[in-house]
């Protein structure tokens, strides 16, 4: 796994060229090398956190997609009685958006009549 590097074990696989290479040169690498690995780090240390987070996430959008799915089954499956004492509406509020209905097929059907003519 990518934590058990270190710059010990780095800084050994860099001692092939080091022979070529100037206290200076050496000392950049050997300070990228730090950088690199604590940025590798970093990366690992964040994924070790977000991803069981992604995954409880996935399984949380899921179910609550299962539940809606069930939810607006068992509501479509009601009659429109069942449906107003779920609601709890004013019986003259019902009537109301039930005429309201009619009014609006009426209208629709006056208008595909119109635009069948035209």
């Amino acid at each position: 796994m990518i934590h058990h590097f270190s710059t010990w074990n780095l800084s050994l696989s860099l001692e092939f060229w080091a022979s070529s290479l100037s206290l200076a040169e050496q000392s950049l690498i050997h300070h990228f090398s730090t950088w690199n690995l604590s940025y590798v780090h970093m990366v690992v240390g964040t994924l070790r956190h977000s991803i069981p987070k992604s995954v409880v996430y996935c399984q949380v959008r899921e179910a609550k997609r299962n539940l809606l799915d069930r939810f607006f089954t068992e509501l479509g499956a009601k009659e429109g009685r069942q449906l107003g004492k779920l609601l709890d509406e004013d019986p003259v509020i019902t009537q109301r958006r039930q005429n309201i209905g009619k009014r609006l097929e009426l209208y629709r059907a006056a208008q595909s009549e119109i635009d069948m003519v035209f």
